[in-house]
């Protein structure tokens, strides 16, 4: 047996070593983010708290077209490149960063010009999350480029020391600005970790690389308009809430999402982790064995039920414990109905992390997400006037479910198809 668990670890040291790493650094995070998130839970006043939510979530929608999609075209051709021609991947970084400064910059524009008409009395606290549109974009580059080098020991430890920096200040300016207190300890984690992840950047940069920039571009504006699609029947139900008023609502749902995101860790991070193998398994044309892998996704949906079980009987309680002016009956009734949809997301999170984008195949997310996104949103519309808030729920458990088994049943018959040449 200890030979057997030896040869085992051997084999898939790489993975083990990676996986552990990432782990860490996103679990360390996740952590912070979250003590950070119960601070300003337990410093505002439930309607303050879910304004917070609401201006962050707009700032998310900011940022997905800061990026769009740049960060996850350069974790897929970074592996790529070390392959093909190791010395192109120095222009892919600057380059990545050049274009989304640009968009960066565009969107910030619009909003400095648009902004007070379309948000009125909060328009001020919009303005607060303009850096962040840089920050974010900048930090998923350097995100992206770190995993695609596969140097995760040094990201995760970049991120817990910004992480600390973030948590650090958050009392005291959650204390003495409130909501804005709170939009500005998000700014001075992004501000610390971009700063230490240029710092330690190995590669140096090289002037634009237009061949670069195209290559990625062209990639990155199929995941771009996945991940504005995946926003779209995901986090635009809080704004969708605040826009009918269910202000305090928005608050008991964070709180689940912050839950169910400890849940995703080790799934999204093991997705990434195998991701740059996936890479290198699709470049040498060896789908038979990409497929294969895919085959094992029926015993992740078997966890995720018992995982979804075990949510059941185990979060309220803590809720209760540690947050108990937000235990109420509507924040269980938003969680009863998202169990249901934990169990494809956990396979989700893995199938779309670690096949479909670094198989190069991000336009099947893009279809699939785009129409359960404009779906979604027609639908919100709807089930909140007939049901209330909670219709907002019952569409995404729905529509998000039906679009994970969509794209794992595309995506196995596009690397089946392949594998028969």
């Amino acid at each position: 047996m200890r030979g057997y668990i030896k040869s085992a670890y051997f084999l898939y040291k790489k993975y083990i070593h990676n996986f552990s790493w990432r782990y860490f650094g996103y679990f360390a995070r996740t952590c912070i983010a979250f003590f950070i998130f119960l601070i300003a839970a337990r410093l505002l006043t439930p309607e303050a708290f879910g304004k917070y939510n609401y201006f962050i979530a707009i700032a998310s929608l900011l940022a997905i077209f800061g990026d769009f999609g740049i960060s996850t075209s350069v974790s897929k051709y970074v592996p790529e490149y070390r392959i093909k021609n190791r010395g192109k991947i120095k222009s892919i970084l600057f380059s990545s960063l050049t274009i989304c400064f640009i968009l960066s910059f565009s969107v910030s524009i619009f909003v400095l010009i648009f902004g007070k008409e379309l948000f009125s009395e909060d328009y001020i606290y919009i303005l607060y999350t303009i850096p962040l549109i840089f920050l974010i974009s900048g930090v998923r580059v350097f995100d992206g480029f770190y995993r695609g080098s596969e140097r995760f020991k040094e990201l995760a430890i970049i991120s817990l020391i910004s992480g600390l920096v973030g948590l650090g200040s958050a009392y005291f300016l959650i204390l003495l600005y409130g909501v804005a207190g709170a939009i500005f300890t998000q700014v001075l984690s992004y501000l610390v970790l971009f700063t230490v992840l240029t710092k330690f950047t190995k590669e140096s940069f090289t002037p634009f690389d237009k061949k670069i920039a195209k290559t990625i571009s062209k990639y990155a504006l199929v995941v771009g308009l996945s991940g504005l699609a995946y926003f779209l029947y995901t986090r635009i139900d809080i704004i969708i809430l605040g826009y009918y008023g269910y202000t305090i609502e928005i608050g008991y749902y964070s709180i689940i999402d912050k839950f169910f995101q400890f849940l995703f860790i080790p799934f999204v991070l093991f997705g990434q982790v195998i991701a740059p193998d996936v890479t290198k398994l699709v470049t040498q044309k060896k789908y038979q064995k990409v497929k294969q892998r895919g085959l094992n996704i029926i015993y992740l949906f078997i966890l995720g039920i018992c995982i979804s079980i075990f949510v059941y009987f185990l979060v309220p309680p803590i809720i209760k414990s540690i947050l108990p002016e937000y235990f109420k009956r509507d924040l269980l009734m938003i969680l009863n109905v998202l169990l249901f949809l934990l169990p494809f997301k956990i396979c989700g999170v893995l199938i779309v992390n670690g096949f479909v984008v670094p198989s190069g195949l991000a336009k099947i997310v893009t279809v699939i997400t785009g129409i359960g996104g404009i779906l979604n949103v027609l639908l919100d519309f709807l089930f909140i006037k007939w049901y209330g808030f909670i219709g907002v729920f019952y569409v995404t458990a729905l529509l998000h479910s039906l679009a994970i088994i969509f794209t794992y049943i595309i995506y196995y018959r596009s690397i089946s198809k392949r594998a028969l040449g």
